[in-house]
């Protein structure tokens, strides 16, 4: 059974403590070991480029500023100027800090069935190197309830949902000079990652049928609902179905799976976010 802080750990995202299922920071040596002629095998190294990922999966809960805060969820759908913002990552894992700065979101994805909490899966990617210091106090977040399968809702689905998923990649590029402004060698890291182009994907499964009930072009709407006329909308702005006659079918009920393009419009992203209250 996961332990909700690891031992004794915290993820920290900006300012705010998140409750978290696992982290992962990997940050691996790219060994570059020349193949020398005349040699029956390798003997010498340099390191190469080093960069820096780290992925969580996050708890949605019941509670404002959190998980299903503007400042998060923008972290991931919003850019500015084309690109997407920086925030500074801090984990802990119970036995040192680790501090990932100059990071931007990567991938956010959400799996919801019959059951389910709700869980982000999320990734962060950074241009350099972690940094490790000694431990740190914290502030346990509060025990607001997760949420779950039972305060998820769907407008324009055309049918019953009987789960669904979404992910949004923003396909970062690392920015890595050999020198920077000054002629100064950067190092094995880069200077920054730089947005790529947006993509989103949907999967929604629904009972047996002819074709998709969502007609290309169509937009749908997912609520998520929390104590307190809370709410967190994400309208899927434009989706193309890219399997609507795919049948799989065995004994026992028979069910669709039908996969999603996700588009934007002219002046929208592929994914709008509205509501109030988180």
């Amino acid at each position: 059974m996961p332990l909700v802080f690891g031992r004794r750990g915290y993820l920290k995202i900006g300012t705010a403590v998140y409750p978290t299922l696992n982290v992962e920071v990997a940050n691996p040596r790219t060994l570059m070991v020349p193949p020398m002629v005349g040699r029956d095998w390798q003997w010498n190294y340099a390191d190469g480029v080093r960069v820096t990922r780290l992925s969580a999966q996050i708890p949605i809960r019941d509670v404002a500023n959190e998980a299903l805060s503007s400042t998060f969820l923008n972290l991931f759908l919003s850019r500015t100027n084309g690109d997407t913002n920086t925030v500074t990552l801090e984990a802990d894992d119970g036995a040192r800090k680790i501090t990932v700065s100059n990071a931007k979101g990567e991938f956010l994805g959400l799996s919801v069935g019959k059951g389910d909490m709700l869980i982000w899966n999320a990734t962060f990617v950074s241009p350099t190197a972690p940094t490790f210091a000694a431990r740190s106090a914290f502030t346990a977040p509060d025990a607001s309830a997760p949420l779950t399968f039972q305060n998820v809702s769907f407008t324009g689905a055309g049918a019953e949902v009987y789960s669904f998923e979404f992910g949004v990649t923003n396909n970062h590029v690392a920015n890595a000079p050999i020198t920077d402004n000054t002629g100064a060698n950067v190092g094995l890291g880069a200077l920054s990652y730089d947005a790529g182009l947006m993509q989103v994907g949907a999967t929604f499964t629904f009972k047996t049928q002819t074709g998709s009930p969502i007609a290309d072009g169509s937009s749908v709407t997912l609520t998520i609902s929390g104590s307190g006329n809370k709410t967190r909308t994400f309208t899927f702005q434009y989706l193309v179905s890219q399997n609507p006659e795919d049948q799989a079918f065995a004994v026992g009920p028979v069910f669709k799976t039908i996969r999603f393009t996700v588009l934007g419009t002219a002046t929208n992203p592929p994914i709008v976010i509205g509501g109030t209250g988180f």
